[in-house]
């Protein structure tokens, strides 16, 4: 995937714990497991990898083909899920996407970064638009500006003493669309 402006961030939610009478401590615990975030801007270039987990993430039958695993400059994990995903486009420029995945892991690895010549691929460029609806394909070429935007809430379950969840509990998922034409 050519990326643009990708950030990497992973955190982790301690508490802390006082005694009766006490009022500080230098004793903390964990509340919950190690969570991250990556979100990064990418050029769409006919197939989109990140659009098949806006339909199939969460449905049923929940299986492993919905956990995303990613490589960050050598830095792992193997527990992802697709939280947001938003395209804007107009006319005569590069299509472009942003995506934000979760994951419920430690990264494994070590951060080495690598420079290397980016593939040759043609981006998608956003002259013309085909609406399909269930009846007819219409196409709208005067358009000025266009938006599409999904979002999913994600929470893990999490059993005693576990550092990675043991479900995931996929909640409310919603999708906008906004077209300005001329």
């Amino acid at each position: 995937i050519l990326a643009a402006n990708a950030s990497l961030a992973l955190s982790a939610a301690l508490e802390a714990n006082y005694l009766i009478g006490d009022r500080n401590t230098n004793s903390y615990s964990a509340s919950d497991g190690i969570g991250g975030n990556l979100s990064f801007d990418y050029f769409l270039t006919g197939v989109d990898y990140f659009k098949s987990f806006i339909t199939g993430q969460g449905e049923i039958p929940q299986n492993q083909s919905q956990i995303i695993s990613g490589n960050f400059g050598g830095l792992n994990f193997d527990s992802g899920y697709l939280t947001s995903y938003s395209v804007n486009f107009s006319p005569n420029s590069a299509l472009s996407a942003r995506v934000s995945i979760v994951f419920f892991d430690d990264l494994q690895g070590e951060f080495a970064p690598r420079e290397e010549q980016a593939f040759t691929a043609e981006v998608l460029n956003a002259s013309r638009i085909n609406m399909v609806s269930e009846f007819e394909t219409d196409q709208v070429d005067n358009f000025i500006a266009g938006s599409y935007n999904y979002q999913a809430a994600i929470a893990p379950v999490y059993l005693i003493e576990e550092t990675k969840p043991s479900s995931i509990s996929f909640g409310k998922k919603t999708t906008s669309m906004n077209f300005e034409i001329d």
